[in-house]
């Protein structure tokens, strides 16, 4: 995914059983995935987990087409309007899941980047840039007004940590170029 992510350390957890049925549907998805099983599984629990943290907001989990027939249907300036009220309840879970009221800003775009995988959306972060420029890239697929919903929703949060430089939404994806504060460390 880029350069921010650290090899992560994996925990044995003892004597962990599933049931057969369990184990041959996840086993067959990882050999679908090429990806080891106990790969797949981490994967499906942070997955679940950052599931959850949106379940405990009142979050709904909607169909795609559902989400795209009612953007398309709301005027930019109310889609806006409902970002900013939702920009701090992001915050708030960025917050708790990196937890730190005044996070690094690799460690907020990592947290972002994790609700955006819970959608199974195409994500990049970058940071390799020389003038310590770091970029990060989602690709909700949808439909423009939802890019721009999300893109007000991300850029709302970045500015009260970063220098916001760049912010691109378009009918597929929401693209961010962002620098650290000089006064925040």
């Amino acid at each position: 995914m880029s350069g921010i992510e650290k090899e992560p350390k994996s925990v044995a957890i003892g004597n962990l059983r599933l049931d057969a049925e369990t184990y041959r549907s996840i086993s067959m998805m990882a050999h679908h995935k090429g990806v080891p099983v106990e790969f797949l599984v981490g994967e499906m629990l942070k997955k679940h987990l950052a599931i959850q943290g949106f379940l405990k907001n009142d979050f709904d989990i909607v169909h795609r087409e559902i989400i795209k027939t009612l953007a398309n249907s709301v005027p930019d300036e109310k889609l806006l309007e409902e970002a900013k009220k939702l920009g701090t309840l992001a915050r708030e879970m960025v917050i708790l899941n990196v937890g730190s009221e005044k996070p690094d800003i690799k460690k907020y775009i990592k947290s972002f980047t994790s609700f955006m995988d819970v959608n199974d959306y195409a994500v990049s972060v970058n940071e390799d840039r020389e003038d310590g420029t770091i970029s990060f890239y989602a690709k909700p697929d949808i439909c423009r007004k939802y890019s721009l919903f999300w893109a007000e929703i991300i850029r709302m949060t970045l500015e009260s940590i970063a220098e916001v430089t760049k912010v691109e939404a378009t009918e597929s994806s929401v693209y961010f170029e962002c620098k650290t504060r000089s006064s925040v460390t």
